[in-house]
């Protein structure tokens, strides 16, 4: 999964009590290896009845989910943005080794968790950080192409021939 992007954040930004619950009660029923798959039907169709919060949020789970293995592509689930990820977590999702990570957080970079003065430490990472470089690393690379472009479109020779005169 080296060139992961997240695309998408599925779900509203605040949750309210309610969803919260019945989707909890769904996590653990779905988590759950001995629920037949009646049972996921029905938990599933429930929810999505009572909730559409829910129903709009698991079709674009399973519409995602589909895709990528359609495709042949593994799919990325991702944790709640505020979970601290280890350093090969946050390796994988970037697409770099785990030393180049542990690089940017000892360079202030990557901002990460733990105990940061000790050789060995395990540091970790919140998913939100990590998204945040992302965007911020996507942003970096259209600015660099839209740069490239222009520079290309300018005639920087036509400087040069004139500065002699």
């Amino acid at each position: 999964m080296s060139n992961t992007t997240i695309l998408d954040l599925i779900g509203p930004a605040s949750i309210d009590a309610e969803t919260q619950h019945e989707a909890r009660d769904l996590a653990d029923l779905l988590g759950n290896p001995q629920a037949s798959r009646a049972q996921w039907a029905e938990a599933v169709a429930a929810a999505s009845e009572s909730n559409p919060h829910l129903e709009a949020g698991l079709r674009q789970v399973l519409a995602a989910a589909s895709g990528a293995w359609a495709s042949g592509q593994p799919l990325l689930v991702a944790r709640p943005t505020n979970e601290a990820l280890p350093t090969g977590k946050v390796a994988e999702m970037l697409g770099y080794t785990r030393s180049h990570v542990v690089n940017l957080i000892n360079r202030g970079i990557l901002p990460a968790q733990g105990d940061l003065t000790r050789k060995g430490a395990h540091r970790k990472v919140l998913l939100a950080e990590v998204l945040a470089y992302q965007a911020k690393i996507a942003k970096g690379s259209k600015m660099m192409a839209a740069l490239e472009a222009a520079s290309t479109e300018y005639d920087f020779d036509a400087l040069d021939d004139t500065a002699g005169e």
